[in-house]
């Protein structure tokens, strides 16, 4: 007998809640990859911006985006530590004892 619940979504659609887990879960994992990489995007064109701006000797713009470019390197690297972190991931299957780690 299956003691997990279904979801329905708005059109109709079911879901056990081992399939809806899953999705979400891979879902989460790329939005942060989506972020990570725009951060490593920004640090590079705060980086290229800086560059041009201290070759046409435009020293407030280029400190500018060099710590624009700085920040967005600090904020990919603390998220680059929190993915390192392990999930809990229960498991789906009844009556077991302790989460699953990822």
């Amino acid at each position: 007998m299956d003691t997990l619940p279904y979801f329905t979504c708005h059109i109709g659609h079911r879901f056990g809640a081992d399939s809806l887990e899953e999705a979400q879960f891979h879902g989460v994992e790329q939005a942060f990859e989506v972020a990570l990489r725009a951060l490593n995007e920004r640090a590079a064109l705060c980086l290229r911006l800086a560059e041009t701006a201290e070759a046409k000797r435009q020293t407030l713009s280029a400190r500018r985006w060099d710590e624009a470019g700085r920040e967005a390197r600090e904020r990919a690297e603390v998220l680059i530590r929190f993915l390192g972190e392990e999930w809990i991931r229960p498991s789906m299957s009844p009556g077991s004892g302790t989460p699953d780690r990822f």
